[in-house]
């Protein structure tokens, strides 16, 4: 049996496709491997440790940061598919098409300017509980568009998540009942 006891042994065996394939098989042990590479569950993970300290995401890699981006991809509605923490087609096709939508080079890698355009999408996101202006002006929408019962009150209550989640459906928008990027821009808010 083969035995991985470091981090840079370990980041010399990830190059090796079918290394996880012997992990599984108990081929290969790992041990005593912390910081830029782990196992959990039996699967040996790491993080590209010139990427993460860079703040830049693409396809291939793994680990908590792609998760993070999966969760704000969802939140903002691009992403649909599960966080599994692995940075493959379906979240570079989420990046690349959050990147279209918000006017930045659609290149797929999750860099400085995704990072604060998606930041920033996602701290304009209402949900139930949501108050001030922006609720407002997306009730007044909603009522110009048809949904009377809508009280222009400030507040993202039950009624106001009932009448987006009917917006959404009338405009084939993900159902969530949340105003996220793509309904704010269906509602031309």
């Amino acid at each position: 049996m083969l035995k991985i006891t470091s981090t840079n042994q370990a980041l010399n065996f990830l190059a090796k496709p079918l290394l996880p394939i012997a992990i599984l098989a108990g081929v290969v042990s790992v041990t005593n491997v912390t910081t830029a590479a782990s196992v959990k569950n039996n699967t040996l993970t790491a993080a590209t440790p010139t990427a993460a300290a860079a703040g830049v995401l693409k396809k291939g890699d793994r680990g908590d940061n792609v998760k993070e981006l999966q969760n704000w991809l969802i939140k903002a509605g691009f992403y649909t598919g599960t966080v599994t923490g692995y940075y493959g087609d379906v979240t570079q096709t989420a990046v690349k098409n959050f990147q279209q939508a918000a006017g930045l080079t659609a290149d797929g890698i999750f860099g400085p300017a995704t990072k604060t355009k998606l930041t920033s999408v996602n701290s304009n996101i209402l949900v139930v509980g949501s108050k001030g202006e922006e609720v407002k002006k997306v009730q007044q929408r909603l009522q110009k568009l048809g949904y009377s019962k809508v009280q222009v009150d400030g507040i993202y209550g039950k009624i106001t998540e009932e009448a987006v989640k009917a917006f959404q459906i009338s405009k084939n928008l993900p159902v969530t009942g949340t105003v996220n990027f793509h309904t704010s821009i269906a509602l031309g808010s």
